[in-house]
């Protein structure tokens, strides 16, 4: 019986072979823009502003699809790049191999993984500190915790490309379809065995959470918050408020507080605003940015007034 499968799927991958590998890749090189192009219309992403004024499970469901799509995106342009024959292997691809699968690679993306694991837990309010100290530490200091995460995608995402590939190009039955490559036997996941199919699922889960959590360390060291100034009818102006729901009883909950949970509140019925605007408030380390928008009353300290009252007295003096 098994056998005769064999047999069955050796004539079918014969024939299709070639078409197979020219679909994937008409896939991959056309398809892959034409979605993302699609996507775009469809406006699966929103500005921050924009997202103020929908509602939450629209905001989570729009969230959740964009970062499916990336990761899904990267995992695709992953098993093409390190796409191989089967009984076939290049110099090239044995190069790249060698590169990425060495001691010196193990060790580098170990010891930048728990930096990063460190900054995000245990070590997170020395970082900020230090971050904090001038402005030429913090650049530096920033452009090695923006790119650092970025390396380590591009690197496990070549792992993940390499790991499922070979173990495609180890199963029987993708050998016994005598496709060309191994992206072509990826096609026919139904049809390889216990446990490598098992062992290729496990590895695409692991890989999914690994760059979810390397998403969650770039929003932390960097994001935006959006305050609004609002103009009333009357002429009254409220400004530096955090917008908390954007139809209530035909109104809108302001706070001086981006949490619910705290601040004094306030209820503004729609019909009494004039027009309302907004600025973008950046944050690094979860603590608000020096020179970005309003002080964060949370983050003002006796080093924050000082720097207040020097910039004051020089402006006055710059005056006389």
């Amino acid at each position: 019986m098994i056998k005769q499968e064999i047999d069955y799927l050796r004539k079918r991958g014969i024939m299709h072979g070639v078409v197979t590998e020219s679909f994937i890749r008409a896939v991959i090189t056309v398809g892959v823009p034409l979605v993302i192009g699609a996507f775009l219309r469809l406006r699966i992403y929103a500005s921050k502003e924009e997202q103020i004024f929908t509602s939450k499970p629209t905001n989570t469901l729009r969230n959740s699809i964009l970062m499916m799509f990336l990761v899904l995106f990267f995992l695709i342009y992953a098993l093409f790049a390190t796409n191989m024959k089967i009984n076939s292997v290049s110099k090239v691809y044995l190069f790249f191999w060698n590169l990425f699968f060495n001691w010196f690679t193990f060790g580098f993306v170990l010891a930048v993984s728990i930096m990063l694991i460190l900054v995000r837990t245990v070590l997170k309010k020395n970082t900020r500190k230090f971050l904090f100290k001038s402005d030429k530490k913090r650049r530096v200091i920033l452009g090695v915790l923006l790119i650092s995460p970025i390396v380590l995608i591009f690197v496990y995402s070549f792992y993940i490309g390499f790991l499922i590939n070979e173990l495609v190009a180890e199963s029987k039955m993708i050998v016994a379809l005598k496709v060309s490559n191994t992206l072509a036997g990826i096609i026919h996941f139904n049809k390889i065995e216990d446990p490598i199919n098992y062992f290729i699922v496990f590895l695409a889960c692991m890989y999914v959470l690994i760059i979810l959590m390397i998403f969650g360390f770039l929003n932390f060291v960097t994001k935006e918050k959006i305050t609004a100034q609002i103009v009333l009818k009357g002429g009254t102006v409220l400004n530096n408020k955090y917008i908390l729901n954007y139809n209530l009883d035909n109104s809108i909950l302001i706070s001086d507080w981006e949490s619910r949970l705290g601040g004094d509140k306030m209820l503004i019925p729609k019909s009494n605003i004039e027009y309302i605007k907004f600025e973008r408030i950046l944050y690094i380390l979860d603590q608000q940015s020096p020179g970005s928008g309003i002080v964060d009353p949370r983050y003002f300290d006796k080093s924050e007034e000082a720097k207040l009252k020097e910039k004051f007295l020089s402006g006055i003096s710059k005056f006389l």
